[in-house]
């Protein structure tokens, strides 16, 4: 479980929780390397989601992201903490509608700053674990408004979202 502390939980409403990350405790980071810094990668942000979702409706599966909308990159030094807020905005025939953020703050030492930097926006549809979770994701991937994955299939087995995404 990704998860380390849910900071705030408003029954089926909203979530905010944090996420402790450096290299010796995810040693997969390692993979992610370019240019000499580890760089989260998008898939990790998705499990985060996943199993924040799962907290906030745990009767209910990811049936759907409808958007994906990453902001920035993330590199790691030493340990840095992740936020994910989720907000539930609809509950239709459809499912339920989440609406998140995942951010982290950023120090600017120089000027004793400290801002919060959103990495990436979502908002997604969950159905409940009646219905089968899909065998593969449709969705848009946009990096600072330009996309960079459009009508692509997402298989959740081959990037590591399968078991989550099926099993939460």
């Amino acid at each position: 479980f990704l998860i380390d502390q849910i900071l705030e939980k408003i029954d089926k409403q909203q979530l905010l929780s944090s996420v402790q990350i450096n290299v010796s405790n995810f040693s997969f980071l390692q993979d992610h390397e370019f240019n000499g810094e580890i760089i989260i990668p998008a898939v990790f942000l998705l499990e985060i989601l996943a199993q924040n979702s799962a907290c906030l409706f745990p009767s209910y599966i990811i049936q759907k992201i409808s958007k994906a909308e990453f902001h920035s990159f993330l590199k790691i030094t030493t340990t840095e903490t992740l936020y994910t807020q989720l907000t539930q905005i609809n509950h239709s025939q459809e499912g339920i509608t989440l609406t998140g953020s995942i951010y982290y703050f950023f120090c600017n030492e120089k000027i004793n700053l400290k801002r919060k930097k959103i990495l990436a926006t979502f908002e997604l549809i969950l159905s409940s674990h009646l219905e089968s979770a899909p065998d593969t994701f449709y969705f848009p991937f946009n990096f600072k408004g330009l996309p960079i994955i459009q009508k692509t299939e997402i298989y959740p087995g081959l990037v590591g979202l399968g078991h989550s995404f099926r099993h939460l």
